[in-house]
């Protein structure tokens, strides 16, 4: 799902979604403020930020290459980034009619319902080339997240996935862990939900690589792709092994 973004000036905000409730920003302060450093330009920032009167909660982080500024609130961030470009050029102005239209759509912006999930749901997992890849949900841990199989298998739609994969235990080739997040955003959307587990993850005290080993997104996407390619390499190979933690129904 893709996020919803609106360009004032030389900044770009973005509106509150599904796994983040706020508006905000990231931009490099340092480059537009002129700055030696980060910290400079965010500590000019909080100063001119404060002078201008501007209340409300509003988080600052900043990084080595950057800086995030986040608030719940749309007229504050609204009122952040018209500042920021005014520092950037004093002679920075917006159309009032396109800055409230901007308005407008903040007030009507709605935050997309989460996709719901539960355990023997189908994933399709989204691969570069345009394919999609199957994947199941064996366990939602509360403590790393949601547990899948991975399935043999590209198909060219979701449709030729729903129709054609194979989901047996002797087409999966791997497990791993991942966030939730990417399947609340539809990242990686539920196809399937009437599917009983094919197996289940052995919990028996000792440590257990297979939940407690997160992957991010690209890394389940990469993982997948790799299996296609027939590239064959450190990774891919671990989390194969990771099968050991799971008994088959």
């Amino acid at each position: 799902m893709a996020n919803v973004t609106v360009t004032i000036g030389k900044v770009d905000v973005y509106f509150p979604e599904i796994d983040n409730k706020d508006y905000w920003i990231y931009e490099d302060f340092a480059e537009l403020f002129s700055t030696e450093t980060t910290v400079e330009a965010v500590r000019l920032l909080k100063k001119e930020i404060k002078q201008a009167g501007i209340k409300g909660r509003i988080i600052i982080d900043d990084e080595a290459d950057g800086a995030s500024i986040s608030t719940r609130k749309g007229e504050i961030m609204l009122a952040v980034v018209m500042l920021i470009n005014q520092l950037i050029d004093v002679s920075f102005s917006h159309d009032e009619q396109v800055l409230q239209e901007i308005k407008d759509r903040m007030k009507k912006h709605k935050v997309p319902k989460a996709q719901s999930f539960e355990i023997g749901n189908i994933l399709a997992i989204p691969l570069r080339n345009n394919q999609y890849g199957p994947a199941q949900l064996i366990e939602i841990n509360q403590n790393y997240g949601l547990v899948c199989l991975f399935f043999d298998g590209a198909y060219a739609s979701i449709e030729e996935m729903k129709r054609e994969m194979k989901l047996t235990r002797e087409n999966v080739f791997a497990g791993a862990t991942f966030s939730d997040t990417s399947v609340l955003n539809y990242s990686f959307q539920v196809v399937d939900r009437e599917r009983e587990i094919i197996g289940k993850v052995i919990h028996n005290g000792r440590r257990n690589r297979l939940v407690e080993e997160i992957l991010a997104d690209v890394s389940v996407i990469e993982l997948l792709e790799d299996r296609i390619n027939g590239t064959v390499n450190e990774e891919l190979e671990y989390n194969m092994r990771k099968l050991k933690y799971i008994e088959w129904l």
